[in-house]
């Protein structure tokens, strides 16, 4: 795991951004809606008129309208920091980047604009200035679970685990409801090795997410994973519903199928984990675990020709993922098939 990026979903950030994680931001959206100066009515609707600029990629009415906006008496640092918000609402990273810049150059102390610099940041692949951008934003509002969070995963991504930790565990201290730092927690231990922690977190961010339907069945999948890594009877039964959930919730998730036969066949149920393997195997062909489990399933019903097909298929899949230097296809970490 040297230099592989993460394969978990996270939080997964999010959609993902890396992605984003849904729950995080609207909150995320709402606080850096509420600056601490009130707009007043027509400072709005001039703001609604350079989004509508920004939707239309009307550049230069956009950048001619801000500084209207300044001249008729909006403070430089808030006008462009809601400039550089409206770029990252459209995916316009290089030019939210640019204007959140001249927000800070003006007045610094906004934590959200260093957190939104940071997402900028980290969608231009320019992962040390994201990870400066979060760590700001947490030095100027430390209770912010949300600034916490986003320094904890962009550290988790860099692969600086034990970094990521402290700001991970700030996170759920300040908001003991926020389930993909959890999430993010069990993510860390797994790649620490200490699959034995990860559970736990793992199971808190399933409880906090609560019976809710959540549209992400990650953390349905995390915690099917860290369960089928043992033995015990009781959580392969307890991976198995938890795989089926991810399944109808998305069924579309390669990863969720895998997990379904996965658990099936840690119950000596190989015929009823072929149609799992082979649909998981359908939604992803480049992922080599569904592979790896077909082939035993196959051995075990006695259809050896069909095992020995999946042993070459297997074999395959894990060649290309070498050759392009990159794991293969799951979002689930490496582990024993």
């Amino acid at each position: 795991m040297s230099t592989r990026r993460l394969r978990f979903p996270l939080l997964v950030i999010i959609p993902c951004l890396l992605a984003l994680p849904s729950p995080l931001l609207p909150a995320m959206k709402q606080s850096a809606a509420n600056p601490a100066n009130s707009s007043s009515s027509s400072e709005e609707k001039a703001f609604a008129r350079m989004d509508a600029f920004v939707v239309s990629k009307k550049y230069e009415k956009v950048e001619s309208l801000i500084e209207s906006i300044i001249t008729q008496g909006t403070p430089p640092a808030r006008a462009y920091f809601r400039l550089g918000r409206a770029y990252i609402d459209h995916d316009e990273w290089q030019r939210a980047a640019d204007w959140l810049e001249k927000s800070l150059n003006a007045q610094e102390g906004n934590d959200q604009a260093h957190l939104l610099l940071g997402v900028a940041y980290r969608e231009l692949k320019q992962p040390e200035q994201a990870e400066r951008e979060f760590m700001k934003a947490v030095s100027l509002s430390p209770r912010s679970d949300v600034n916490a969070y986003f320094a904890g995963q962009q550290l988790l991504l860099d692969l600086k685990y034990e970094a990521a930790l402290s700001y991970l565990y700030q996170a759920v201290k300040s908001n003991p409801r926020n389930a993909s730092a959890y999430r993010a927690l069990g993510t860390t231990q797994v790649h620490l090795g200490n699959y034995g922690l990860a559970e736990p977190y793992y199971r808190k961010a399933v409880e906090v997410l609560g019976g809710s339907a959540p549209s992400d069945p990650g953390p349905l999948l995390d915690l099917s994973f860290i369960l089928l890594l043992g033995h015990d009877p009781a959580k392969v039964e307890e991976a198995l519903e938890l795989a089926k959930r991810a399944a109808k919730i998305q069924p579309s998730s390669g990863s969720a199928h895998y997990l379904v036969g996965k658990a099936l066949m840690s119950q000596g149920r190989a015929k009823e984990a072929v149609p799992e393997l082979v649909l998981a195997i359908r939604i992803n062909p480049e992922d080599s675990k569904p592979h790896f489990q077909l082939a035993l399933a196959y051995e075990r019903l006695g259809e050896k020709e069909k095992a020995r097909a999946e042993r070459q298929a297997l074999a395959k899949t894990k060649q290309r993922a070498n050759q392009q230097g990159m794991a293969s296809g799951s979002v689930l970490p490496n582990s024993p098939e």
